[in-house]
C-alpha cells in the first residue's frame, strides 16, 4: 500500500548528531508515513535534489546545539528556496530555545521543538498512531 506521504530527514551540514533525527524518521515510519532517511551532516543542495527525486511531502531537518545559528539559519533559508513550493519544511531543533534565536528569512518553516509536536504534525500528514 502507498503510505499517505513521505518524510525525508537529515540534519544540515556540520551537524554530526544523528540519534533524534533517526528517532524522528523510525516515528514517521511506524506512523505508517514513508521515510527516506539521509542521516546527519548532509548540503542542502543533496537534501533538495533527494527530496524532488523522492517526492517527499515533508523534509525534516534536524539541529542541535546553539553554535553556528547564523551558518544554520541560511542552510534552511537555502533550503526553503530549492524545495517545490508544495513540499513542507520542518525545522526539529534541540534545545527547543534553539528555534527563537534561529534568524531565518524564508517564510513556510514549521519549528518542531519536541516529539510531542512531531507527532501532531505526522499525524496531520496522514500518519496513524
Amino acid at each position: 500500500a502507498n503510505p499517505p506521504a513521505t518524510v525525508l530527514t537529515a540534519t544540515v551540514a556540520g551537524d554530526l548528531h544523528g540519534f533524534g533525527i533517526l528517532a524522528a524518521a523510525m516515528l514517521a515510519a511506524s506512523a505508517g508515513l514513508g521515510v527516506v532517511h539521509l542521516g546527519p551532516n548532509l548540503p542542502m543542495e543533496e537534501v533538495s535534489y533527494a527530496a524532488k527525486r523522492s517526492g517527499a511531502r515533508v523534509v525534516l531537518i534536524s539541529m542541535t546545539g546553539p553554535e553556528n545559528g547564523d551558518g544554520r539559519s541560511s542552510q534552511l533559508d537555502s533550503l526553503r528556496t530549492r524545495l517545490p513550493a508544495d513540499t513542507e519544511l520542518w525545522a526539529g531543533v534541540n534545545p527547543p530555545e534553539l528555534a527563537s534565536t534561529m534568524k531565518v528569512k524564508a517564510k513556510g518553516i514549521r519549528w518542531i521543538k519536541d516529539f510531542a509536536g512531531l507527532e501532531h504534525e505526522l499525524k496531520r500528514i496522514g500518519g496513524k498512531f
